[in-house]
């Protein structure tokens, strides 16, 4: 006697979650010059940053501690483009990475910033989309209104 089982993938949820701002700055011609991400993160996540990287034990991340913070967080994302996705008219935009990533811990909670650029001219013309988003879904990054986009 046969048996049929039915496997269903395994459901991906985020385990990361961080509220973030994206201001597109654009020149006079209306050319997109960068991309400037600032994104904070949950209470969990921002705590356990602190546990890892607190080298010194005083429960605060100095100056070399948040380097190593945004280093680290630089390697990780470079593989996923940054969590950074541009089209126009439907093709995709290449950026450059960007030269690094600036941790801050203030309130007991993390938040990165960083910048990065069109690799060729864009112009803010026809259409063009702007996407933050893990594609791997473990980090949940959410824009809360309309003012966090600009």
């Amino acid at each position: 006697m046969g048996a049929i089982a039915h496997v269903s993938p395994a459901a991906t949820h985020p385990h990361v979650f961080a509220e973030a701002n994206l201001e597109v700055a654009v020149d006079p011609n209306r050319n997109v010059t960068s991309l400037r991400h600032v994104w904070r993160f949950d209470d969990l996540f921002s705590s356990t940053v602190l546990l890892e990287f607190d080298k010194n034990a005083d429960l605060k991340l100095d100056d070399s501690e948040l380097e190593e913070v945004g280093a680290v967080v630089h390697e990780s994302l470079a593989e996923f483009g940054y969590f950074q996705f541009v089209s126009a008219d439907g093709k995709d935009v290449e950026m450059d990475a960007p030269p690094r990533i600036m941790a801050m811990f203030e309130d007991n909670q993390l938040t990165i910033l960083f910048e990065s650029h069109p690799k060729h001219a864009l112009k803010l013309a026809g259409t063009v989309a702007f996407g933050v988003y893990d594609p791997t879904f473990y980090t949940a990054i959410d824009f809360y209104d309309d003012a966090s986009l600009t």
